[in-house]
């Protein structure tokens, strides 16, 4: 909740409506990226490091190649998406139960008023635009709803009082 609600307020809530409905309907990303027979693991494993090992996150890699589905099924309809799925070992069923999740989430969002006025449109398409996203390719800024959302004490700050009575913060 506390990464959506982030992603809302953060213009970035594409990709982490992607990773909340990965973690809520438990498509890990070794369900996502399929279970690979045993003589194509490695071609399995250098398709996957090359499309998505930049982002260095099975959270993001996960909605990366929940965002490239999506458009190759858009554009190419279900041969897009098979020949987008194919090379990567991707498992179409685990990034359709994602896909359906984050129907949900956003429609949740949208009834505790926490989207536009016309958010509730994008809910209702599968490739429509996702409101609050204006910095979905932020990987930096990602990655730290992330860590904001999973350890939110990560840091504390604190006001604190030296003898000689001035103040400052500490930063633990």
């Amino acid at each position: 909740a506390k990464m959506l609600l982030l992603g809302c307020l953060l213009e970035c809530l594409s990709p982490m409506l992607s990773v909340a409905a990965a973690l809520s309907v438990n498509a890990t990303s070794r369900d996502v990226f399929g279970a690979v027979p045993r003589d194509k693991q490695e071609r399995a494993s250098q398709a996957q490091g090359e499309t998505f090992g930049e982002l260095r996150s099975d959270l993001l890699a996960v909605a990366a190649a929940y965002e490239g589905w999506q458009k190759a099924r858009a554009d190419g309809g279900s041969k897009g998406e098979r020949a987008f799925c194919e090379p990567l070992f991707l498992n179409i069923r685990a990034l359709r139960d994602i896909e359906s999740e984050r129907k949900d989430l956003l429609r949740y969002l949208d009834a505790i008023g926490f989207l536009p006025a016309k958010a509730s449109e994008p809910a209702e398409s599968s490739r429509a635009r996702v409101p609050c996203s204006t910095h979905s390719s932020n990987v930096t800024l990602l990655r730290g709803v992330i860590c904001a959302a999973f350890y939110p004490n990560v840091a504390v700050a604190t006001r604190t009082t030296a003898a000689s009575g001035q103040s400052y913060e500490k930063l633990t």
